[in-house]
């Protein structure tokens, strides 16, 4: 069984201008255990300062809708709250029962008077208890609000409405008839009527909705063109780092063609001369060539080719220098190249965060489809050039997740995807180890021996790396 049961629940239609206190609700409980009937109000303090006792009158009825009397005989039922604080806008009564008479279902309560906390003693005026509506609310963007109602820092809420003994403004308070402004915000009563009016301000929303989309094409026009003119800027210094790249192996192929025909021309002894002088001298010349080659790709932002290049000469000028700042210039790089193309705060909503995340989902794409040929279909190359797919490859994989890893950033600190960023990069870290354990491995190793070569693939590239992959290209997908 239910303890209590509510029979009856009224939210008044009428309300006092300028009062202090408000009834919010009136709601009757009929107590099953007992067989009481209790009235419980909630007020609102409406006023600029703490309410200390309320003094009101209950007027009953039974079923019928006839009246029934108090206790006393008296056609209403007088109950005062004192010995109370009601703080300013809050709200007080609802867990205090009053005791009807057992036949009462109806009440209408009425506010006589109350007293301020400084003193003060309020009395009602029924001059001014006007007859309120409910207010259909706008629900209408801020941004289209505030083109028009900057001047006010009361949110317009509703729409304006207005009958035969008040008009509502839009922030929700009643006033006058003859008030020509608002007693809660200030807004000016015809005003308020020509900028909040159902009739007026849904055509100037439908106009705001056609201009904003005007803007937005332009922006998304704009966005494009930038995005063509970069990734153009992007395949030229491509384009311009393999022909450095392609410059240097012919300068070496050329060295090296030229230092053997020296040899095979001079005399046995002239050819021990030349040997001693190679043994001395081109460890330093290839170790240099080596080291501008990782420059080279250093300079076009190939942070792993780079790296397998300074590896092979380690102590040789700088390099163990930008050995030992690798990690960190690679991490600025992607920082510096996600905040050039960062998303504005004012630009950044669901359809450009949606075309980022797009944009990585289609480098890793790449990625996974990239690393499922290195490991699964080089089976159709000669068993010499095995060891350079699959490395060539990798290197391929480790520009696609820094391109991703870009796409990400230019979301700024959007901290849903900040640990997807940082993922990334750790993938991407590991990736360039395994090209290096490949090389350092297979170094020495006849590369006919397929066997050799499938054994340390397979030594190398972990379940778990694969799986990390995976798992972050569902996560970005997802």
């Amino acid at each position: 069984m239910q303890y209590f049961d509510k029979v009856f629940i009224n939210r008044p239609n009428n309300v006092e201008l300028r009062a202090p206190i408000q009834l919010f609700e009136t709601i009757i409980f009929k107590d099953n255990v007992d067989n009481e009937i209790l009235l419980r109000n909630q007020f609102l303090n409406s006023g600029n300062q703490p309410v200390i006792a309320i003094f009101i009158n209950i007027f009953m009825k039974n079923i019928l809708g006839e009246d029934v009397p108090a206790p006393d005989g008296s056609p209403s039922l007088s109950y005062t709250y004192q010995d109370i604080c009601i703080p300013v806008n809050d709200t007080f009564g609802r867990k205090i029962p009053i005791a009807l008479p057992s036949d009462v279902r109806r009440v209408t309560v009425l506010i006589d008077k109350a007293v301020l906390q400084d003193g003060t003693l309020w009395t009602s005026d029924s001059h001014n208890i006007v007859s309120i509506q409910e207010q259909e609310p706008l629900q209408l963007p801020d941004d289209f609000l505030e083109s028009f109602d900057q001047a006010n820092d009361v949110k317009p809420v509703f729409y304006y409405t207005e009958n035969e003994s008040c008009w509502q403004c839009t922030c929700g308070q009643p006033n006058f008839l003859t008030s020509w402004e608002c007693d809660n915000c200030g807004r000016q009563k015809e005003a308020t009527k020509r900028s909040f009016s159902k009739e007026t301000i849904i055509p100037l929303y439908e106009g705001y909705k056609e201009e904003k989309a005007r803007e937005e094409a332009i922006r998304d026009a704009q966005r494009k063109h930038e995005a063509q003119i970069a990734e153009e800027k992007r395949l030229e210094i491509e384009r311009q780092r393999q022909l450095e790249v392609d410059k240097l192996r012919s300068e070496m192929d050329q060295k090296a063609h030229k230092k053997k025909m020296i040899i095979g021309s001079v005399c046995a002894g002239a050819v021990l001369i030349i040997a001693a002088l190679i043994v001395i001298f081109y460890p330093s010349s290839k170790k240099l060539n080596t080291y501008r080659l990782g420059v080279s790709y250093m300079e076009s932002h190939d942070f792993a080719s780079a790296k397998m290049e300074f590896l092979k000469i380690p102590g040789f000028k700088d390099t163990d220098s930008i050995l030992e700042n690798y990690d960190i210039d690679h991490r600025k790089y992607l920082d510096e190249q996600g905040a050039l193309k960062r998303i504005p705060d004012d630009e950044l909503n669901d359809e450009t965060a949606t075309a980022a995340v797009q944009a990585a989902v289609d480098e890793i794409s790449l990625t996974i489809s990239h690393l499922d040929g290195a490991l699964n279909g080089f089976v159709n190359n000669k068993p010499k050039e095995k060891a350079s797919f699959v490395i060539n490859t990798f290197l391929s994989d480790i520009r696609s997740l820094d391109n991703a890893i870009i796409s990400l950033k230019t979301l700024g600190d959007n901290a849903s995807v900040k640990k997807i960023q940082e993922d990334g990069i750790e993938i991407s870290m590991e990736l360039q180890d395994v090209c290096w354990a490949i090389v350092e491995e297979l170094d020495g190793y006849d590369y006919i021996k397929s066997d050799i070569f499938f054994e340390v693939i397979e030594n190398t590239v972990s379940e778990s790396l694969l799986s990390d992959i995976f798992d972050w290209y569902r996560l970005i997908g997802a």
